[in-house]
């Protein structure tokens, strides 16, 4: 077993974590400013134009109570994913589930601490 080929198998892990991290990002922009884009949709190049019957719809943020559950759901179940991608590369290179528990612990720490950066940059 090469460390090089362990630490490839490993870095499979952030893949996950990454999509749920952009997703838990992308929230904020669609639940703040979703109301906005259809009176853009509705007159795009500020021409005064009104296509659909929406250029004058006022913005409203669309539940932002609900932001940070979300987030942290998301984040979270992207954290389950990254972990359980973690005993599975692991598992590529050992055949007990002791040895493979053993081998993924620092990573499922890494990938517990970048998560848990991520909710406080999120949530603040």
């Amino acid at each position: 077993m090469k460390i090089r080929d362990l630490f490839v198998a490993f870095a499979y892990t952030l893949v996950p974590l990454g999509l749920a991290a952009w997703i838990a990002f992308s929230l904020g922009f669609v639940f703040v400013n979703g109301s906005y884009a259809l009176s853009v949709l509705s007159d795009p190049f500020g021409w005064g134009w009104n296509l659909f019957g929406t250029a004058d719809a006022a913005w409203t943020p669309f539940a932002p109570q609900l932001l940070s559950f979300l987030q942290v759901g998301v984040l979270s179940v992207g954290l389950m994913f990254a972990v359980n991608t973690a005993y599975r590369s692991a598992r590529q290179f050992y055949a007990d589930h002791r040895g493979a528990f053993t081998a993924m612990l620092p990573v499922a720490g890494l990938l517990t601490l970048i998560t848990g950066v991520f909710m406080v940059l999120y949530l603040g």
